[in-house]
């Protein structure tokens, strides 16, 4: 889950900072990495997206499998995939374009 404050970086920006509140998406992005996103870019699979599936705000991979929408995290032994079904509460908030980690992190 990422933490509830999200940054706008300007008035009319499509350009948002969170932070990743674990790691689901390790080795590219670990917690407490600042995650920046587009709401304009399209999130076609393959891309890593941020995202709120059933209230709780996430950051995944897209994969679609039988036309089926999965969402898939990096470190995949911690994480299990997840399967959007039409009883699931979905919206894709925009496409992860870069990860910043804190100095020290050792990253």
């Amino acid at each position: 889950m990422i933490n509830e404050a999200v940054i706008s970086l300007s008035d009319k920006a499509d350009l948002y900072l969170v932070p990743a509140a674990n790691n689901s998406m390790t080795p590219e992005i670990a917690e407490g990495d600042l995650v920046l996103f587009d709401k304009r870019v399209s999130h076609d699979t393959g891309k890593v997206v941020v995202l709120c599936f059933n209230g709780s705000f996430m950051i995944r991979g897209i994969v679609k499998s039988n036309g089926n929408m999965i969402l898939r995290a990096r470190n995949w032994l911690e994480f299990k995939d997840i399967e959007v079904t039409t009883n699931d509460r979905f919206h894709i908030l925009g496409v992860v374009l870069y990860s910043i980690s804190p100095i020290g992190s050792g990253r």
